[in-house]
């Protein structure tokens, strides 16, 4: 797998993104996150998800996303917009 890096404004972009996700403002709204995150033991979401989200595969230059390709030490992001590295 190939995992290419980021140049400094689509980091920012993506970022921004995520903490919108996660924000006070949207979480409680957005039904479908809030239930992922409900459901979730820990309160955290698969990085995978997270990128399998329209404006995120734009974001990121990605087609379709699968699960497989997302790496794995930085998998799952939080209700507060973490990234926890596992």
């Amino acid at each position: 797998m190939v995992v290419a890096s980021l140049d400094e404004n689509t980091a920012a972009k993506v970022l921004r993104q995520v903490e919108f996700y996660f924000s006070d403002s949207n979480l409680p709204r957005d039904k479908f996150l809030k239930q992922k995150v409900e459901e979730s033991e820990d309160g955290l979401v698969s990085l995978w998800l997270i990128c399998s989200f329209a404006r995120m595969r734009t974001l990121l230059g990605l087609g379709e996303v699968k699960e497989e390709a997302v790496p794995e030490e930085k998998e799952s992001v939080g209700g507060g917009g973490d990234i926890e590295e596992v």
